[in-house]
């Protein structure tokens, strides 16, 4: 780093729209906004969700996950066609790995969440039960993401069931 307080880049990539104050646009810039949740559930104030937006919009590109957010940014956000890119989900395709390589590896998914009460853990849960117990399902569940530890202790209100849920089930504790 030859300190120049970013100056000796050519991009900022910033990963979220999450900025609470404007940037100056000295360089170009890039956004991430993995979604609008707001334009669905009061969840910031106002002025929050109003810089947010600002954050976007004076982006010279925006990156989006899915197309449901493409769809947001365009409509809610207000972001120009030409300025939004949708980026492909990258999932690896364990099948084309070699078999000692696999057979090294548990087999897994990966299930990214958070505390939040809007991330229905309850009725992802019972599909999870469903998937190993009706399904025969054979993949172990990873679950990744910010305060997702206390998830299956049922320590917050809306886990609760989840305790009992795992209680019911070997299959569903196991995995």
């Amino acid at each position: 780093d030859g300190m120049r307080q970013f100056m000796d880049c050519d991009l900022w990539f910033i990963v979220s729209d999450r900025i609470s104050t404007p940037i100056l646009p000295i360089r170009p810039i890039i956004t991430m906004v993995y979604d609008y949740l707001q334009r669905y559930e009061n969840v910031m104030s106002p002025s929050i969700s109003q810089q947010f937006l600002r954050t976007a919009r004076s982006a010279d590109k925006v990156f989006v996950t899915t197309s449901f957010t493409q769809s947001d940014a365009l409509q809610y956000a207000g972001i120009e066609p030409e300025r939004l890119v949708q980026m492909p989900m990258l999932i690896p395709a364990f099948s084309e790995h070699p078999n000692d390589i696999i057979d090294i590896v548990e087999p897994y998914f990966i299930w990214t969440t958070n505390a939040a009460p809007r991330k229905n853990h309850v009725e992802v849960i019972k599909a999870l039960k469903l998937y190993y117990e009706e399904y025969g399902g054979t993949l172990a569940c990873k679950v990744t993401g910010v305060d997702t530890v206390d998830i299956p202790k049922g320590k917050l209100p809306h886990t609760k069931p989840i305790k009992s849920l795992l209680k019911q089930s070997a299959q569903l504790r196991s995995n």
